[in-house]
């Protein structure tokens, strides 16, 4: 099962001083199966018209989140650059943490632990 991560963009409406509306709107994250069907097809259209191949997949897939042309220049723009299909989500995205992360968390738990009103400037040095 591969791992879905989900970008959320806040959108806020004011309609009075006392009234504010939020909208989540949630950025699809394609599988690693229709970021290769995007390639394919993407060469299908002889690598040149993003358009017609936005449309041909929505053809070809009628029931999937049809990419808007953007998407599959970035896509092969990002295969290009990085050999990567995925976007790499921060600088240890994918890889879990560090060990030395981990030691360094336990220590700051300890230190707290130890002493609940330490505080937050004198655990960081």
């Amino acid at each position: 099962m591969s791992q879905v991560i989900l970008k959320i963009t806040e959108v806020q409406f004011f309609f009075c001083d006392c009234f504010k509306l939020y909208f989540f709107i949630m950025a699809h994250v394609y599988e690693n199966n229709e970021l290769v069907d995007m390639i394919l097809i993407y060469g299908e259209c002889h690598q040149n018209a993003a358009a017609a191949a936005s449309r041909v997949y929505s053809e070809c897939f009628p029931l999937r989140v049809h990419p808007r042309p953007a998407a599959f220049v970035r896509l092969i723009q990002r295969a290009r650059d990085t050999g990567e299909l995925r976007e790499n989500r921060g600088r240890h995205a994918g890889s879990g943490r560090p060990p030395q992360m981990l030691e360094v968390e336990e220590e700051i738990i300890n230190l707290i632990e130890d002493d609940p009103t330490t505080s937050t400037r004198e655990i960081a040095r």
